[in-house]
């Protein structure tokens, strides 16, 4: 299969035949029927003929059948052969369509001539557009069978991540091609993605053809002629009865409504009605949803993502009554695929229909998953909602352990091995990541509209990665590869989006892997300020050990202090002064000294009265040496005049608890200008206990995280 345009790659066109304004296709004969149909000489080298669906290959001589094409389900968003528009400023043209269905759906691929001067397509996939253009490979550069989802493949200086390696069905086509098609064609393909950009590879036998693509935003894309959906309600509102009775059978809402949430028979709604009111679960069902019958009983499950015929595509519904899961298409065709498993629904906070409201879009939850993962006996369950509103497309919301998280897909592939050891660091999107966890889920429940097929049974490997309160994953099968980016949401944050207590959902449990710590507003900077503070009370410690000078030093044997001795004169030149005395005895062991003070002034009045004791034991037990006490203490006074002072000092000393009439000498030292420590400690730690409880606090929530 080949999309490029003819001049690039594919069969030689036939000159115009006369005839048609500039800015129209001129006309040919369908050999098959003889309408007309146009043509592109420049760019088409096969037609679909309108009226009787032949294919007809048009080649320099003459235009021939070579079969017919089957009839296509007509196309669910604005763009439709024929259709005139803009893609930004760029006018557009559609000439063509080709389908192509694979194991999760189909997409439409549409052949444009822009600004008519040159082709291009424009790929349409579950309501997302993508531009393309087209280039061959040299031959045997790349082989469908040898890569696999995860690998990364590089086309000039552009880097891609493989996302998935199927196979496509060509499932028809329409209008003007550059190329013939044929239905049920097999083609290999592998979809790539980049930082900015998204390719995909086709394989045709020995030929390779690369599409390198960027995605078009949807409002960008605007249709002036053509194109277009229904609303089937909106119109059935506007007529008159029998015209409201004639569009209600033929759209299906003649049929009685189920509740899509507990499954219960609403009986037939009235005509025109907007709303529907669950009796049972107080569900409102939209009666603007197109409704899909169950292949396998009477009963009709509303497509969420469409309205009118505006659904983005093919999807996957579960049926409540009897579990069947089935394919819809946006023509009404159902296709029943499997009967699920029936066990016990499990108990959820929200019923499918629901709305909530998340970044100012009103979401629908149309689906539910819920996996689990089996380690050591133990079994972690995970519940995943599907949510769609029409402007925003889908997101998960997804619950574990009382947690929430509400993410979307994302192009973004790191460069992480899809093993990576616990805690392995990268960089995406301009962050910092780290590898929270790898493992094995297994699907336990199915149940909704899904716009893939999941079964109960499928198993895929995942890996997350964590930036609080940023949550990446990477979901893996042997055939694809899948990335989203979710945010932590509390929840709180889900009570108030779908409007209910939040008493009604469940509380969380220990620490999530992308939860934030609740840092309080200012405590990370306090800490930071105690901290600083911490560091100014050890350099004034520092400081303050180097104050003081020495007035004085006296020296005493135990004959001198044991009966009573007066000092000779020490001077204090300073006034408010802060002084001590350092006591000292050298020669101490396994004794004890006990002192007197008395501090007098040059009229021996008595300023201060004080005692102290030294005392120092050491031994040895077990073959190690001990000791308690020591040889050193200090006493403080404070000095408020200079002048001379003395000091009458009495004392004793002895061995444990007996008096000795013989003990160690004892050196006195005289100290002034003494600046007391005991405040910078008790501030130090102060400061530095109430930094480090903040930070021991965080370590602890990321200790309960990991």
């Amino acid at each position: 299969m080949d999309r490029s345009a003819p001049g690039n790659a594919g069969p030689p066109v036939p000159p115009s035949p006369p005839g048609g304004a500039p800015g129209h296709a001129p006309t040919w004969n369908c050999p098959e029927c003889g309408s007309p149909f146009p043509h592109e000489a420049r760019f088409a080298a096969f037609v679909v003929c309108p009226a009787c669906r032949s294919s007809v290959v048009i080649d320099e001589k003459a235009a021939r059948v070579s079969g017919t094409m089957a009839t296509l389900a007509p196309p669910t968003g604005p763009l439709s052969v024929g259709a005139i528009g803009t893609i930004g400023r760029t006018p557009f043209r559609v000439l063509g369509r080709v389908r192509y269905g694979y194991e999760a759906g189909y997409w439409d691929e549409w052949y444009l001539l822009l600004d008519e001067e040159r082709a291009a397509w424009v790929s349409e996939d579950g309501g997302a557009f993508a531009l393309e253009t087209a280039r061959t490979l040299p031959p045997g550069r790349i082989h469908h069978e040898d890569i696999r989802p995860g690998q990364r493949l590089r086309f000039g200086k552009v880097e891609y991540h493989v996302d998935e390696v199927g196979v496509a069905i060509c499932e028809g086509g329409e209008g003007q091609l550059p190329f013939p098609i044929v239905p049920e064609e097999r083609v290999p393909f592998l979809d790539l993605t980049s930082d900015e950009s998204f390719a995909t590879i086709e394989f045709d036998g020995d030929t390779v053809r690369l599409f390198q693509g960027e995605k078009i935003d949807p409002r960008t894309l605007h249709v002036t002629v053509g194109g277009g959906n229904v609303d089937t309600l909106a119109t059935e509102r506007a007529g008159d009865a029998e015209r409201r009775e004639r569009i209600a059978k033929q759209s299906g809402r003649q049929a009685a409504i189920d509740c899509h949430s507990c499954g219960a028979s609403l009986g037939v709604p009235e005509p025109g009605a907007a709303h529907i009111t669950c009796e049972y679960c107080a569900t409102e069902i939209d009666l603007g949803l197109d409704r899909a019958p169950c292949p396998e009983c009477d009963r009709t499950v509303p497509v969420q993502t469409g309205r009118g015929g505006a659904s983005p595509g093919r999807v996957f519904l579960t049926c409540q009554g009897c579990r069947a899961q089935f394919q819809w298409e946006p023509d009404g065709n159902t296709v029943m695929l499997q009967a699920l498993a029936s066990g016990k629904k499990p108990r959820i906070p929200f019923r499918l229909g629901q709305r909530a409201r998340f970044e100012g879009e009103t979401f629908t939850l149309i689906g539910h998953l819920r996996t689990e993962e089996r380690d050591d006996g133990d079994v972690y369950r995970t519940d995943e909602f599907l949510l769609f509103a029409p402007g925003a497309g889908y997101r998960w919301l997804t619950l574990e352990d009382g947690h929430w998280t509400f993410g979307r897909s994302v192009n973004d592939r790191p460069r992480v091995a899809q093993g990576a050891a616990r805690k392995t660091r990268f960089v995406c999107r301009g962050q910092k990541w780290r590898v929270f966890e790898t493992g094995r889920s297994e699907v336990t429940w199915v149940d909704g509209e899904l716009p893939w097929i999941a079964t109960v049974g499928d198993r895929l490997r995942y890996l997350d990665a964590i930036s609080p309160p940023y949550l990446l994953s990477g979901e893996f099968t042997k055939s694809e590869a899948e990335w989203s980016l979710a945010r932590y949401t509390t929840r709180e944050e889900v009570a108030k989006a779908f409007s209910i207590d939040p008493k009604k959902l469940p509380r969380p449990r220990g620490v999530a892997p992308a939860q934030p710590y609740p840092d309080r507003p200012g405590l990370r900077a306090s800490a930071w300020v105690m901290l600083a503070f911490f560091v100014v009370q050890i350099v004034l410690l520092f400081w303050a050990a180097g104050q003081g000078r020495t007035v004085e030093t006296y020296a005493f044997r135990h004959i001198d202090y044991s009966t009573e001795v007066i000092t000779a004169p020490f001077t204090v030149r300073e006034s408010e002064t802060l002084c001590d005395l350092v006591i000292e005895s050298p020669s101490l062991d396994d004794q004890w000294v006990y002192l007197d003070f008395l501090v007098i002034d040059a009229d021996e009045g008595v300023i201060h009265e004080f005692s102290d004791q030294l005392q120092y034991y050491s031994g040895y037990e077990g073959g190690e040496k001990w000791s308690e006490g020591s040889r050193r203490s200090k006493v403080g006074f404070q000095i408020t005049t200079p002048g001379e002072y003395r000091m009458v000092i009495a004392g004793e000393s002895g061995k444990r608890e007996r008096p000795e009439n013989f003990g160690p000498d004892v050196r006195i030292t005289v100290r002034e200008g003494i600046v007391l420590k005991r405040w910078f400690i008790l501030l130090a730690i102060v400061a530095g206990g109430w930094a480090c409880g903040v930070w021991l606090h965080r370590a602890i929530f990321e200790g309960r995280r990991w």
